[in-house]
């Protein structure tokens, strides 16, 4: 699954990276700042493009948040960010908010909101959320059976 997640990993960055190819200048261009490991300026750039209801740079806010790399760790920013974007629709963050209320990072343990931002993701074609429900189902968490996760209500 590790190799997996890192080949997602690479596809993500540049699928990314190539919706913000279109910059004019590559210090605009978050991802690549982030690839570059600048994460200061690549924090800075993707809470401008954020701000203009940029789901994928509101999914980067929130990895930064979480990996603290630009900023401070901060698992509730982290959720705040990924909810932005999950709510476009962003499968990333639907999976990555699916895991912090897993976990409990930055908001309260909840199995039934997991269910529901996983199976989301999946809908969206995320292997990695289909592989979290397989896990959840199977240590009994979820909380509800999957055909009443799939409504469009958020919980």
């Amino acid at each position: 699954m590790n190799r997996d997640l890192k080949t997602t990993e690479i596809t993500v960055l540049l699928c990314l990276l190539l919706f913000y190819g279109g910059c004019q200048k590559s210090g605009e261009n978050p991802f690549l700042l982030f690839e570059k490991k600048e994460y200061k300026a690549a924090f800075e750039r993707a809470d401008e493009l954020a701000g203009n209801n940029d789901a994928s740079a509101q999914y980067l806010l929130g990895r930064m948040f979480a990996e603290g790399k630009g900023t401070l760790q901060d698992f509730t920013e982290a959720a705040v960010e990924y909810r932005s974007a999950a709510e476009q629709g962003h499968c990333e963050a639907m999976f990555a908010l699916g895991e912090l209320y897993y976990l409990g990072k930055g908001v309260s343990q909840d199995d039934e909101k997991a269910a529901f931002w996983f199976r989301r993701a999946a809908e969206a074609g995320s292997l990695e959320a289909e592989q979290a429900l397989a896990r959840m189902y199977s240590e009994n968490r979820g909380g509800v059976p999957l055909q009443d996760i799939s409504s469009d209500e958020v919980p």
